[in-house]
């Protein structure tokens, strides 16, 4: 068993474009577990970059909404289906 910490990672897949982040401890682990995440091929991920702002999130796993989009990702609302971007007002 490694003594490594686990760090976050954003794992980008190719053909939909969709991110997820995965602890793992080191770049290529987290390319193959976000692989198995999209349920695709390694070579089907288009990126694997450090996340240290999800690091926090690693005890858990979940890393809350307003966390992504203080990140700049975009989420889609539960509710209602309405993609929520950072630059997107209440009012909306």
């Amino acid at each position: 068993m490694s003594d490594k910490p686990l760090k976050a990672y954003a794992v980008t897949e190719r053909s939909e474009a969709m991110t997820v982040i995965v602890f793992a401890t080191s770049g290529i682990a987290a390319r193959r577990q976000g692989a198995n995440e999209h349920d695709t091929d390694f070579e089907c991920i288009e990126s694997c970059r450090r996340a240290p702002w999800a690091d926090q999130y690693q005890s858990t796993g979940k890393i809350p909404a307003q966390a992504w989009i203080d990140n700049g990702y975009s989420q889609t609302c539960d509710y209602c289906g309405t993609m929520i971007y950072g630059d997107t007002t209440e009012d909306e």
